[in-house]
């Protein structure tokens, strides 16, 4: 019998409510994102991903995937991976 390896995730470096918290000051204040991380002390780029994700998740931004979509894909690709064909899965999933 074999045993799997137990891999643990690596730790958050920011907290959900801090991100939220910038999410929700960029989009409402119109101010920069890079300045908003700046004032939160979060790295510009880990906030400018999450604000594109909720954007893509309110339907804000079309060409982006949201959250849903994205994990469609995932699951897609993980089939894929396995052998079955991606396209009969995408189209169970939609």
């Amino acid at each position: 019998m074999e045993e799997e390896a137990l891999v643990m995730a690596r730790p958050k470096k920011y907290p959900d409510e801090l991100v939220a918290r910038g999410v929700r000051l960029a989009l409402e204040s119109g101010r920069p994102i890079a300045a908003v991380a700046r004032d939160l002390g979060m790295h510009p780029e880990t906030l400018r991903k999450r604000v594109r994700q909720v954007q893509a998740d309110e339907g804000l931004r079309p060409d982006l995937p949201s959250t849903a979509e994205r994990e469609k894909i995932r699951a897609a690709m993980s089939t894929w991976a396995t052998g079955l064909d991606p396209v009969e899965v995408l189209t169970v999933l939609v």
